[in-house]
């Protein structure tokens, strides 16, 4: 009885047990530090609903876990190109960062949420408010075509010379992540 109400407190505190349905805890899955808002591990939980029985790919896709089973994410490393001004390790990587854009989704959400749709390589994202092109830098990081539309010639500007920005050979990812070892 005693056991029972102690693993019951434990799911309660454990955001990792409620996010895999008991299968992982904190333990095994590390979520990063500043991914504590609901709709963060609400993302978190609908990320791994789509990748949990493949942690292979779920390692390269994920945008809410540093680690799964003692391995880095492959969000742990882009997320060390670190950027002027960078709130948090998580929201502001790669080439988020270069333009203040007030009306911009953060690139983690994004993410997620391209991966909760399934979009694989060979795929198409459309973002038809491309603003500061958070959409596409994603898409891009994973591997997956985009195209944007935007009204204003600005900020098409901007999200054109983000995604070129991507093809330097960052110091912070340029040792290269093997994600064909099991886990």
């Amino acid at each position: 009885m005693l056991e029972e109400i102690v693993e019951d407190i434990k799911s309660l505190i454990d955001p990792v047990i409620w996010i895999t349905d008991g299968r992982f805890t904190s333990n095994e899955l590390k979520l990063f530090d500043d991914a504590r808002q609901l709709y963060e591990l609400q993302l978190a939980k609908l990320e791994f609903l789509r990748f949990g029985d493949d942690l292979k790919e779920f390692v390269r896709r994920t945008a809410y876990f540093e680690e799964i089973l003692g391995k880095k994410s492959w969000h742990y490393f882009i997320s060390g190109v670190k950027g002027k001004g960078q709130i948090g390790h998580t929201n502001q990587y790669m080439t988020h960062w270069f333009y203040p854009y007030k009306g911009k989704f953060h690139g983690q959400m994004i993410k997620a949420l391209i991966n909760f749709a399934e979009a694989k390589e060979g795929n198409l994202i459309l973002d038809p408010y491309l603003g500061s092109g958070t959409t596409l830098i994603e898409s891009s990081l994973l591997g997956i075509n985009g195209y944007g539309v935007e009204i204003n010639p600005a900020l098409a500007v901007v999200s054109q010379i983000k995604l070129d920005s991507l093809k330097i050979n960052y110091e912070e990812i340029s040792t290269e992540v093997d994600f064909s070892k099991s886990l």
